[in-house]
Parts: C-alpha cells; structure tokens; sequence
C-alpha cells in the first residue's frame, strides 16, 4: 500500500480533530461567559423608579414580573424598586439644586401622570426622548342627570369654564362647581383644553395672551371650588349628586372613573380635544459608578413595560382607552406660561363699582338683581380685594361715594354689605353717568395700585344723560396712562350706547350687554373675574 493514501487519512483525521476540538473549545467558552453573565459577578444593582400613585399599583405588579426574569446588565444582577409619590413632589426635588432624600432615592426612572410635569426637566437630565407607557383621558364625573344636561348642551371645555362663574349658563344647578385635581399638572393639561378651545387653535404665546383665553383659563381656575374632602373627592360628590352640593363635578382621568366604581356618577367628556395622562417614562441620567447602569436597566424596564403582554394588564385595569380627539401638548415655553396663569389666575382686584340709580332701573327689579348679585359677589370676593361703591346722584354732585375702596375686611365686607341693603332708585330716568364714570376713573389712577387689577365697574341701563359732559368729551377726558392701567368695565341691560363702548374698548376693560335681568347675577359674575 503507497505512502500517500494513509498520509491523507492522517491529515484529515488530525483536521477533523482539530476542527472538533475548536467547536468544543468554544462551547465551553459561550458557557462559561453565559454563567459568568448569570452570575451577577458584580452583585445587584436597585434601580429606584418613581411613579404618580394614579398607576402605582399597574407599575409595581410589572416590575415584580419584570424582576422574576433576573434581569441583568453589565454583569449586576437588577432589581427594579418601585415606589409612588405625588407628581408635583417629584417634579419640585428634581428641579431643585440637589435632589431631597426625604423622598428616598434619586430615582433612574419617573413616570408621572402627564407629560406636562416633564416640563421643568433639562436635556442634560434626560437620558432619552420619554415615550409613554400607557394612558387615559381626562374626563368630568358628574352625577347622570347632570352628564345629560351637559350632553344636550354640546358643552365644550371652554363653556366648562363659562359655567364657572355664569349661573345662567346652567340654571338648574346655579353654574358649574368644577372641582380640579390636585396634581398641579393636570390641572395645567385641563387648563391647556380650555384655552385650545377659547383660542379655537392650538396654544401659543400669543394667543395665551388674548383676553378669550386668558378670561377662560382664570374663570376656569379662579371659580373652582375648593372639594370638601380632597382625599375622595369622588365619593364625596356621589354621596350628595344634586345641586345643592358643594361640588358638581370632578375632573379626574377615565381609569380614575372606571376604578372607583360609583354607580351615582357618569363621565362626561367635552366636545373639541381631549387632555390625556399620557404617563411618560422618562429616563434620568444618573450619578455615581452605577449611574450608567441604572439608565440602562431603566430603560429596558420601560421597553418591558411597552410589551403587548403588559399592555393587557393595563388595559384591564382601564387604562388605555383613547379619547375622540387627543390633545396635542403645547411646547414647554407655552406650558409653562400656561402654568403661571394657572397659579396666578387673577391679580388682586382695586374697584370701584358704580351704580345707574335712575328711575328706569326699578324696571322688571332691575336695581334688586344687581344689588343681590352685587352682595353675593362681594361675600366670595378674596380677603386681599379692595372695592369700593360709589352711584349716580340727582344732588349737586353728580355722584354720591358710598364707601371708598378698602381691603375686604370683616368690616369693609359688613360697610359694603350694609350700604347696598340702602340703594334706592331715584325719581327721574335723566343720569349724570358720564361726569360720575369720569370722577371714578381719575380717582381710580390716583388710587392706583401695581401688582392689581385696577379698574371701575359701571353697571347702567343707559346712559340717559343730562349733564353739560358729551360723550366725545368723556372719551377725550379719559386718557389711558400706561404706567397706571385702569380698565373701565361695563354690564349695560340693554343695549348700551357707542360712548360706553368705546370707554370699555379704548381702556382695555370689558362690555358686557345684557336684555335679560335674569342675565344679571351672571354677568356680573364675570366681570368681577375681568
């Protein structure tokens, strides 16, 4: 047998060896990396994840299944901690200098209610764009008789708001008493529907600054009642759903809703767009040696929590339900001038309330609706308001000062209250109105007040005036100073005339035209907030 036959058995042999031998070899290697892997050679890392209490429970139930998987990164072992604190706590400690270990952890991971509490965070906070994890509209629990009325109604958020403070609006039940949440950001989410729906448009810096937002924005805010029991505020309305309670409505989210299981309230939702808790998971960069790693696992527990077989358990709890029409967030510039408007509704108030006392004012109790709705206005008007009453006069003044603008003390309260119980109509329908709204605004200027809303309210059902003063002259005479902005608003019943319009107009203040005396209580509801 020749040499050569034998000599390639050998180096085949030797090469399947050796290629057996490699295969082996590197088996061995994926195994040992794999436990090595396994191991947690690094020991275990926790990973703090904070959460808004409203998904809580949601959250901490997959992060228990989350951490049955032994998750592991960079050779730690993770352990996903989870923990619920109120949103606006959690938005405060990381906008601060340092975080506040009162609440525990910096946390690697929070997931608030809205996106609208991301705001405040910088790009260098951030370790990736937040993306949501589940959601749910906002929406008003109202008791079903109600949820009805609103529905026969069309309301949109902005006629929410009108609601508010015009009683006329919705005359069975007296106005809306719209209870807000207490999470500051949504409260902001609501508010931006609101405006989104005064503006008719998509929020903006500019068209935050127009009176038709800016008024429905601070009616919406400046009108809500405070819940009497701010730990069940759903409850506390289900147990008394009539008009003679404190709260009318809450604005709650639709999971919110669903979970409390209360069969004496309904959901409404308003037409036009929809606020929704989106529920963000938004990624931080962390400190330290695990910094890095915490980041990491986080943000794979967030793609877990994206999965479909999570997003089952969601669903099953109520989340995730889509509204008609979604809002679109604004920009964060615009959210947090919204913010702003929303903790700072309405400067403090410095008027002067002028009364038309003619004859023609005693027509269908013209006089008595405003002087109620006037001692009702008054008795919700903030301690830090300074109003002062003045009326018409058939005297050799064309006005009488009843009482002067004070802070609304116990005793300027019972001074008002006293002098408009006295307010009697005159004997003639001829008034002075135009030297009286001339003396109240030049005494309002000289009593100006920065930090408040200056103004004169004027409440006519005319002018029918007599003097020597025209109402070119009157308009001449009031000469806007930048410096001491005061506004000149008016309630005319009727139809007012082209003098008090233009005053109302050329000192930025408010016309309000009214042919109904039950219009009254309303309008002068609002122009107290103006």
């Amino acid at each position: 047998m020749s040499k050569g036959p034998i000599i390639g058995l050998c180096i085949i042999a030797v090469v399947a060896l050796l290629v057996f031998g490699w295969f082996r070899l590197r088996h061995n290697v994926s195994q040992q990396v794999a436990a090595a892997s396994h191991s947690c050679v690094q020991g275990t890392a926790t990973v703090p994840v904070l959460v808004d209490p409203t998904v809580g429970a949601q959250i901490r139930s997959a992060a228990d299944g989350y951490n049955a998987t032994t998750p592991v990164v960079g050779d730690y072992c993770i352990h996903i901690s989870v923990t619920a604190l109120p949103s606006d706590a959690v938005r405060m400690a990381l906008g601060g200098p340092q975080w506040d270990t009162k609440l525990g952890a910096a946390p690697a991971m929070w997931i608030p209610q809205s996106s609208v509490s991301l705001r405040g965070l910088t790009i260098a906070q951030l370790a990736s764009e937040p993306q949501s994890v589940t959601t749910s509209p906002y929406v008003l629990a109202v008791p079903k008789r109600l949820a009805d009325e609103l529905d026969s109604k069309r309301a949109s958020w902005r006629d929410i708001a009108a609601m508010q403070s015009d009683p006329g609006l919705l005359p069975a039940w007296g106005g809306l008493r719209l209870a807000l949440p207490a999470d500051d950001a949504a409260t902001v989410a609501i508010a931006s529907a609101v405006g989104t729906s005064a503006a008719a448009g998509p929020l903006s810096a500019q068209s935050l600054a127009t009176p038709a937002v800016h008024d429905a924005v601070a009616t919406l805010i400046g009108h809500a009642p405070a819940s009497t029991n701010p730990g069940e505020p759903l409850k506390a309305l289900a147990a008394q759903p009539d008009p003679a309670a404190p709260v009318h409505a809450v604005a709650v989210t639709r999971q919110q809703l669903s979970a409390a299981h209360l069969s004496a309230l309904s959901e409404f939702t308003p037409t036009g767009s929809t606020p929704v808790a989106n529920y963000p998971a938004a990624v931080l960069h962390g400190d330290g040696p695990l910094g890095d790693i915490r980041a990491r696992a986080a943000a794979l527990f967030a793609d877990y929590l994206r999965k479909p077989e999570q997003q089952h358990g969601f669903r099953d709890a109520g989340f995730a339900t889509a509204p008609r029409a979604a809002l679109q967030p604004a920009p964060p510039a615009v959210l947090n001038q919204l913010a702003d408007l929303v903790a700072h509704p309405q400067p403090p108030v410095n008027s002067t309330v002028v009364i038309d006392v003619s004859a023609s004012m005693n027509t269908d109790s013209r006089l008595a609706t405003v002087i109620s709705a006037l001692r009702d206005a008054l008795g919700r008007s903030a301690d830090d308001a300074r109003i002062g009453l003045w009326t018409y006069s058939t005297g050799q003044q064309p006005y009488r000062v009843l009482v002067e603008p004070g802070m609304m003390t116990p005793q300027q309260r019972a001074t008002l209250d006293r002098s408009l119980a006295g307010v009697r109509a005159d004997d003639s329908t001829a008034d002075n109105a135009y030297p009286t709204v001339e003396a109240a605004y030049r005494d309002a200027v000289a009593n100006y007040q920065a930090g408040r809303g200056n103004s004169v309210l004027l409440i006519t059902d005319g002018p029918n005036d007599v003097s020597a003063v025209t109402g070119a002259q009157l308009l001449s005479a009031v000469t806007v100073d930048t410096s001491k902005p005061v506004h000149v608003n008016v309630l005319a019943i009727g139809d007012g005339n082209a003098t008090t319009r233009s005053l109302a107009s050329q000192t930025g203040g408010t016309f309000v035209a009214v042919h109904q005396t039950s219009e009254i209580p309303g309008a002068i509801a609002r122009l107290f907030s103006a």
